[in-house]
Parts: C-alpha cells; sequence; structure tokens
C-alpha cells in the first residue's frame, strides 16, 4: 500500500504529466473566458470568429477548385522525339469489308467502281460550307451577270480527303505524305484522347465484318456445291 502511493506521487512529479495538466488547465480557462465575453457581447465576438472561419473555409474552397481545374486542363502533346511513320499493312475497308496489304492498295481501292457504288453519293464532307459565296448580294444592290474565267486552269485528280483534317491530296503519292506528316498524327492524337473507345470500337467492327465476311464466303461455296 505504501509502495503504490510513493508510485503515484512519484508520477504526479513527471514533469511531463506536470506540463500537460497545465496546458489542459489553461485551455479550460481561456474556453470560459470566451464563453463569458461571448455571453456578455451578445454573441458578438462568436459571429465574428464564425465569419472569419467561414471566409477561411471560403478561400480554401476556392484554391482547391483552382487546382481541380488546373488538372482537368489538357496537358499540350510534347514532342520529345522525331517519329517516323511507315505503312504497317493490313488496312480494312469498312464500306466493302475488305483487307488491303498496302496503303497503295487502299488508295486504288478507293477509287474503284466497286467501293464507289458503296459510297452515299450525297456525302461531301469537304462542300460543307467551303464553297458557299462569301459576298452575299446586299439588299438594293445591283447583279452583273459575268462569264466565268480561268477554267483552262482545272485538271482532274484521283484525289483523296482526310476527313480528319479536312485536307485535299492530289494524288495517292500526296496521300502518302500527307498520312505520314506530324501534322495528321498529331490531329489523330488528339482525336483518340478526345474519343477513348475509338480505336477498340474500330477493332471490334472489323473482327466483326471479318467474320461475317467468312460466313457469308461459306454459305456461298454451300450453295454453289449443291
Amino acid at each position: 500500500m505504501m509502495r503504490k502511493k510513493q508510485r503515484d506521487r512519484d508520477v504526479h512529479r513527471d514533469p511531463l504529466l506536470l506540463a500537460n495538466t497545465k496546458l489542459q488547465e489553461d485551455i479550460a480557462l481561456q474556453i470560459k473566458a470566451l464563453r463569458q465575453a461571448a455571453d456578455k457581447g451578445g454573441g458578438k465576438d462568436l459571429d465574428k470568429y464564425e465569419s472569419l472561419s467561414s471566409s477561411d473555409s471560403d478561400d480554401f474552397t476556392e484554391k482547391k477548385t483552382k487546382l481541380i481545374e488546373q488538372k482537368k486542363k489538357k496537358k499540350p502533346f510534347v514532342k520529345r522525339m522525331h517519329y517516323e511513320y511507315f505503312d504497317g499493312g493490313s488496312h480494312w475497308c469498312q464500306q466493302c469489308n475488305i483487307v488491303t496489304n498496302t496503303i497503295f492498295d487502299l488508295f486504288e481501292h478507293l477509287h474503284s467502281k466497286g467501293h464507289q457504288s458503296r459510297m452515299d453519293l450525297f456525302s461531301r464532307p469537304w462542300a460543307s460550307g467551303k464553297f458557299k459565296n462569301e459576298t452575299p448580294k446586299a439588299p438594293g444592290m445591283k447583279s452583273v451577270h459575268t462569264e466565268i474565267k480561268g477554267v483552262e486552269f482545272m485538271i482532274p485528280t484521283q484525289a483523296y480527303f482526310c476527313n480528319l483534317c479536312k485536307e485535299f491530296s492530289g494524288d495517292s503519292s500526296s496521300a502518302e505524305q500527307h498520312l505520314k506528316a506530324e501534322k495528321h498524327n498529331e490531329k489523330y492524337r488528339q482525336y483518340v484522347e478526345d474519343n477513348q473507345f475509338y480505336e477498340k470500337r474500330l477493332a471490334l467492327d472489323r473482327a466483326a465484318g471479318m467474320a461475317g465476311g467468312k460466313e457469308t464466303k461459306k454459305v456461298e461455296k454451300k450453295k454453289e456445291k449443291k
């Protein structure tokens, strides 16, 4: 019993415990003083404290919102290396459901009668607003009919139109150079970034199309045997 009392006295003499006890007492006194001041001032000091706390909270929320917006902003693509693009082959024509070995084979196929017959004749993406009259007739303005000139400068081409870049290529070589250009590939990267499932959907469509084509060929062969 005597040893226990002695141990309790020794614990109370511990400087850390004494300091902790004093700190708790000081905090309790400060809280009591704040409550008394709030009661005397009709809660004005408390309202001031709450307004300060709310303003701090608003500042914190605003900073947090700015940080989130900065993270949401897309970082521009930084070119850290030189890319050399090549023809990987196995190009799929979705309209005709065929695969060509090279890009030039695909270009030749695009101008074939079979492919052209499957194209929508009214689909002209290159004509969307490009050839509209930029100087419309103003009210009260007289019209003067003038013969067109410079027809001799028009030449026929087997052109290709990139619906991603909205640019024409006059022949297959120019089209190949366009596909290998950094500008086109940068736009493609941006398009894939904006449409995250584009390449997956394209691969699924290709697999489904090719599988359907094989089944069609099998049915045709069975009919021929009969």
